[in-house]
């Protein structure tokens, strides 16, 4: 977890319905809110920064910030991660390979950790052609 101090580090740039999320210089990201979906987060964050505590830090911002009674998190395939699947997508699937249901594994994610943090109690998964859509509802 981050001290105060490294907490501090992270700069939040909101412009319109979008904010942007920096560590130390690198881009981590962004969230935004629509009336259909609720709060989006859209993270990459280099594996150097990974295990800091810096996503949930993005999320509780974005809680404070929206209010939101929806979550939905898109796990996917891409190039855009380093081996090629983000890590929630990674998650779900070693948690469904390890004998959790459809539902249940969203929640052994980390977007199901912040989701469960924030109190919301229920989950829906559809699956897209390049990964999971999870939508987290309170």
């Amino acid at each position: 977890m981050l001290t105060k101090a490294e907490s501090a580090a992270v700069i939040f740039d909101r412009e319109a319905n979008m904010t942007f999320a920096y560590y130390k210089g690198q881009p981590l990201g962004h969230y935004e809110f629509s009336a259909e979906k609720g709060l989006m987060l859209d993270l990459n964050i280099p594996e150097s920064f990974q295990k800091m505590g810096l996503g949930r830090e993005i999320f509780q911002d974005a809680m404070k910030m929206t209010k939101a009674d929806k979550f939905t998190a898109t796990w996917i395939e891409s190039l855009d991660y380093p081996d090629g699947i983000s890590t929630n997508l990674r998650k779900y699937r070693e948690a469904r390979a390890g004998g959790f249901d459809v539902n249940a594994a969203a929640w052994e994610t980390p977007s199901g950790g912040y989701a469960r943090d924030a109190k919301f109690t229920n989950v829906s998964v559809r699956y897209l052609s390049n990964g999971v859509e999870a939508t987290f509802t309170k």
